[in-house]
């Protein structure tokens, strides 16, 4: 009988590692093909089919075991600190020059998977609205960071968002309500008059701003953004770094600002500074 069951264990890994294995295998075909496709329609239907693909896989019990992912070009995946929420984003760029930007969220807590997806970008995004999973604006993740507001669980998302006009980069706070909804924007910034839910920075695409998580120092550091010239004050496609750097300090669970700090430690080159 523990034979029998031990057999059944066995097979049980295997079926789940094939289909793991199967999964990501069609999830990196997908990808490639819109790398080499230039038809826009072929494009978005092979873009659903890896929205389902992902989706039906997390959907499956056995995505509990294992949590870590084969690294494929064009798709970006994270996992939180406490390995509760994964996060998978990329984006499909269209003739046009915009983009369909796609986001896949499970939360292991409730055991539930959230699909979204937006052609927008953040150039229209409030910095004082809420926004539900229907209404989300589109993205490209690239950090997480695990925070506590009170008995309620947040996680702070940095993202970024390539045009040809202007670049765009957010410093997001993901929650869930009671009902095990997803919603983005939280009160969770300290010192904030203007009921600010996220941090936007709109910057100039020939330029490069770092926005990272510093996790020794528990902080979220950034360049700061100015114009070259005072001529070109509020003409953000003109704005980059200048060579000063802020931060938000992460303490009981809210985001304190701290202005003109000194960033001369070795940075990490893994993130995206773009």
């Amino acid at each position: 009988m523990k034979y029998g069951k031990t057999l059944a264990v066995l097979l049980l890994l295997i079926s789940s590692l094939t289909s793991r294995s199967q999964s990501f295998d069609q999830v990196r075909d997908y990808l490639n093909r819109i790398s080499l496709s230039g038809v826009d329609e072929a494009k978005i239907s092979l873009n659903d089919s890896i929205t389902y693909v992902l989706t039906k896989y997390l959907e499956n019990d056995t995505v509990n075991n294992p949590w870590d992912y084969p690294d494929i070009p064009y798709l970006g995946e994270l996992t939180s600190q406490d390995s509760m929420v994964k996060v998978f984003s990329w984006n499909i760029p269209l003739q046009n020059g915009t983009n369909i930007y796609n986001c896949i969220i499970y939360d292991r807590v409730r055991d539930k998977v959230i699909p979204l997806k937006n052609d927008e970008g953040l150039l229209d995004l409030e910095k004082d609205e809420v926004i539900g999973a229907g209404d989300w604006y589109g993205t490209l993740y690239y950090e997480i960071i695990k925070i506590n507001e009170g008995d309620s669980l947040s996680y702070v998302l940095l993202g970024y968002c390539p045009a040809n006009k202007l670049n765009s980069k957010v410093i997001e706070v993901l929650g869930f309500d009671q009902d095990g909804n997803v919603f983005f924007g939280k009160d969770v910034f300290a010192d904030s008059p203007d009921d600010k839910k996220r941090m936007i920075f709109k910057y100039s695409p020939l330029a490069t701003m770092m926005l990272k998580y510093q996790e020794e120092s528990h902080r979220i550091v950034y360049d700061h953004l100015s114009p070259p010239s005072p001529e070109f004050t509020g003409q953000l496609r003109y704005y980059g770094p200048d060579f000063s750097y802020d931060a938000l300090e992460i303490r009981s669970g809210r985001l304190f600002p701290v202005e003109d700090i000194d960033f001369r430690a070795k940075q990490d080159t893994t993130v995206i500074d773009n």
